[in-house]
């Protein structure tokens, strides 16, 4: 076994994450050793020796000591194995955040030439989804919170049957839904918890032979490959303040309204940042309207008033075709043109 092999197996073995080993409280010479490990690929079956230059044998000591280190990251880490500023340090492509949702859900892709992950949804730890689409067909796989696994395995209607199904080494659910009332069927596979969460995959259309075909194509991926797997509608973390930025661009704000929290988001969809940056600023102007009323401030009611309705005309909600959340944002700055109070239900889905 070469010393690429053995860096390989090791990034396989690894249980903590490339994150959590990166910030192992080592230097020199291992800095540079566990560069190789981590940028080794986990993907990628070994292959057939090919004759490299003999490294000292003093590296194989320190292999064994970095994998010990690895083992014993979970106990207690401090320090940073590559610190601010050293030139071997990898660059970070993905935020702390968005790779520890990764790391805590099974990374699935689908394993079949044409089909791409086209959407995503929510994206945190306990829950998030993947739709997984080709052309007219789709696979959505959805990672919910454990807590929500008896309401998606109980209660289901006359027209659902439910029969066991063996998936990624898991004994699962498989309910299918006859088209009763639709002229399809829908399919939904729900398997243990695992963690934080568990997986709810589910198809709409074509028949039951067809979804468990997709199922059997469902293959899961190491970190990298999966988070490179998104779509471009998916805005990375370090692109975020820029497209916040974006969005704003034609949005007037209060003089204290800032978008730092905006700019930190993690992953996310380009119309989920959207309704986030315009309920951010719609909740800025409704704080500035009803404090403007209280103080019978009438220029200040008249700008708010303005700018939210000036919101027919900002970008981000015009690209926001099949969403209802425009015609909320409008249906609000009309209300506040008429000085009505605004409910404390449309109050809180703006100022959560």
């Amino acid at each position: 076994m070469n010393d690429q092999e053995l860096d390989r197996l090791i990034a396989q073995a690894n249980p903590f994450g490339a994150d959590t080993v990166r910030q192992l409280p080592v230097a020199g010479a291992e800095s540079d050793l566990l560069k190789d490990i981590m940028t080794a690929s986990t993907s990628v079956a070994p292959t057939a020796p090919t004759p490299l230059p003999q490294r000292p044998k003093r590296r194989r000591g320190i292999l064994a000591a970095a994998a010990a280190a690895a083992i014993v990251a979970g106990i207690g880490i401090s320090g940073a194995l590559f610190p601010d500023g050293n030139p071997a340090a990898p660059p970070a492509a993905y935020a702390a955040e968005v790779v520890a949702v990764a790391e805590a859900n099974p990374r699935l892709l689908l394993d079949k030439p044409g089909w791409k992950v086209i959407a995503i949804g929510q994206f945190t730890k306990e829950a998030g989804e993947l739709q997984i689409g080709n052309g007219n067909e789709s696979l959505t796989v959805h990672w919910r919170p454990a807590k929500e696994y008896a309401g998606f395995t109980t209660g289901h209607s006359k027209d659902t049957t439910e029969q066991p199904i063996e998936l990624l080494g898991q004994s699962g659910k498989l309910f299918v839904t006859k088209g009763v009332k639709v002229a399809y069927s829908s399919y939904s596979t729900v398997l243990p918890v695992r963690g934080v969460n568990f997986l709810d995959i589910t198809a709409v259309g074509g028949s039951e032979q067809a979804y468990r075909s997709l199922l059997a194509a469902l293959k899961p991926v190491d970190v990298n490959t999966w988070l490179d797997a998104l779509p471009a509608s998916a805005i990375r973390a370090t692109d975020t303040g820029r497209v916040v930025d974006e969005m704003l661009a034609d949005i007037k704000v209060p003089a204290r309204f800032d978008p730092a929290q905006l700019k930190r988001s993690g992953l996310s969809d380009r119309n989920e940042l959207g309704a986030k940056v315009t309920g951010a600023v719609s909740c800025s102007w409704i704080k500035e309207w009803e404090k403007a009323k209280s103080a019978g401030d009438t220029a200040g009611v008249r700008d708010a008033v303005t700018a939210m309705q000036s919101s027919r005309s900002w970008k981000v909600l015009l690209e926001m075709k099949n969403s209802r959340w425009p015609d909320d944002i409008w249906a609000t700055a009309d209300t506040m043109a008429t000085g009505k109070a605004l409910s404390p239900e449309i109050r809180a889905g703006y100022c959560k």
